[in-house]
């Protein structure tokens, strides 16, 4: 919350947006002071501050955040299955999978045709014409 509710909200205020996420990311990731996780927490932050400046929403940042936290802690805090470590890949990658799949759904955006474009102009001009 720290990092994408106030920094990455303070920054794309001040900054153009890709400068404001790639600084917030930088920053998340040295506030993990290990050298090992840097990288990691740079390359989740640029996503997750993607994600913040798209949706204007902390819920999806702390919901990926919590369930990369748990997959992190879940694969190196389960020795006894560490014979079937692909098997805890494949389902980690089906499952991010099926996430990238649902936010692309629901984030992307589709364009206006132009004549619905138009539309959209002129309503907001007040300038539209009701047809009966």
């Amino acid at each position: 919350m720290l990092f994408r509710g106030i920094i990455l909200r303070s920054f794309l205020g001040q900054y153009p947006k890709w400068a404001a996420i790639l600084a917030s990311a930088g920053m998340f990731g040295f506030a993990h002071m290990n050298t090992y996780q840097y990288v990691g927490a740079v390359i989740i932050g640029v996503f997750l501050g993607w994600l913040y400046e798209r949706t204007k929403s902390l819920l999806p940042c702390i919901g990926l955040h919590a369930a990369y936290s748990t997959l992190c802690v879940a694969q190196e805090g389960l020795p006894q299955f560490a014979s079937s470590s692909w098997l805890i890949a494949m389902l980690s990658g089906a499952a991010g999978a099926a996430g990238a799949a649902f936010l692309y759904r629901v984030l992307h955006v589709r364009p206006l045709s132009a004549a619905n474009e138009r539309k959209v102009i002129d309503h907001w001009k007040g300038t539209d014409v009701l047809e009966y």
